[in-house]
């Protein structure tokens, strides 16, 4: 798939004010935060309103009544603007130029806390709600705390049987819209999320965290067999599992002369020349010698039948 350059037109800063920006749902947010309006921008003495200007459709207010009109593009149908990449649609010339932002590898903005970067101012303010631990938002039914506003909408899907989202391709029905677009994936052979260490490539973020795991035990076990591909934390235990693939057993039995592979499968032996039983059952008290003898025992004397090789 080749590339298309992202046109040099959409390089200036997009207007905070737009009604569909980050960076305006993000002020959304925090004006429904109790007292945090009043702290963040307070009334000048000569001030009268705030926001004088309504929209006789939704009701929100604004300062100015250029915002107002260029909010009112929101309750309007028409989408003029297009990406020249992907076709994507906007009202907004504005939203376009934030839409563009995808197109690229730049994450200029990053967390002070965590590190991690992002692609629009917005996006890392919301983020950093994730650091602190007020919860001013809570669920009128279960009475559940949480951080932010829409989380809080997706949230009360929970309490209610509606799934309003439903796959085009198989009719699945989903409660929130980003697991319909998560469940889209199934339906396309796209695996955008790659492992950084063997280049294995999947189709959901989960799934590759759940495949790091492997690399994660990897790093413990650094030590793997040739033969069968097993690994081990140190390179001793590596060399005496070695044996298992040879036919050489160097360790016999001082009494039957019987003899093993390994070490400790002699000393596991010997219990059977001793009339020590260290295995007891939990249910009768009856002993044995060695551990397999319990375990056979357990599934005679339960539900539980021994599986058969087939």
């Amino acid at each position: 798939m080749v590339k298309k350059e992202v046109p040099t037109e959409f390089t200036s800063s997009p207007d905070p004010e737009d009604s569909e920006s980050p960076v305006l749902k993000q002020e959304q947010e925090e004006d429904q935060v109790p007292g945090l309006e009043e702290t963040r921008n307070p009334v000048r003495p000569f001030q009268v309103k705030k926001k004088p200007f309504s929209c006789h459709v939704c009701g929100k207010r604004f300062k100015l009544m250029q915002i107002l009109n260029k909010h009112m593009v929101v309750h309007r149908e028409e989408r003029p603007f297009s990406c020249a990449v992907c076709g994507k649609t906007f009202k907004l010339m504005e939203i376009l130029k934030i839409h563009m932002v995808v197109h690229t590898e730049e994450r200029p903005f990053s967390c002070d806390v965590c590190g991690k970067r992002f692609k629009l101012k917005g996006i890392l303010k919301l983020h950093m709600k994730v650091h602190t631990e007020e919860k001013p938002f809570s669920c009128d039914v279960c009475g559940k705390k949480i951080k932010l506003k829409n989380n809080l909408k997706s949230h009360m899907a929970v309490h209610t049987g509606e799934r309003p989202f439903s796959c085009d391709v198989c009719g699945k029905a989903f409660k929130l819209k980003k697991s319909l677009k998560l469940h889209m994936m199934v339906h396309t052979a796209e695996k955008p999320f790659s492992c950084d260490v063997c280049g294995k490539t999947f189709k959901i973020q989960r799934s590759l965290k759940l495949h790091m795991e492997v690399h994660a035990e990897e790093r413990l076990k650094p030590f793997s067999c040739d033969v069968c591909g097993k690994s081990f934390k140190q390179k001793g235990v590596l060399k005496t599992h070695m044996a298992v693939h040879t036919e050489e057993r160097p360790f016999g039995c001082d009494v039957c002369g019987k003899t093993f592979k390994l070490k400790n499968e002699v000393e596991r032996h010997m219990k059977i020349h001793t009339q020590v039983k260290p295995f007891s059952c939990d249910v009768y008290g009856k002993r044995f010698k060695p551990e397999k003898s319990l375990k056979l025992h357990m599934e005679v004397n339960t539900e539980e039948k021994p599986h058969k090789k087939g």
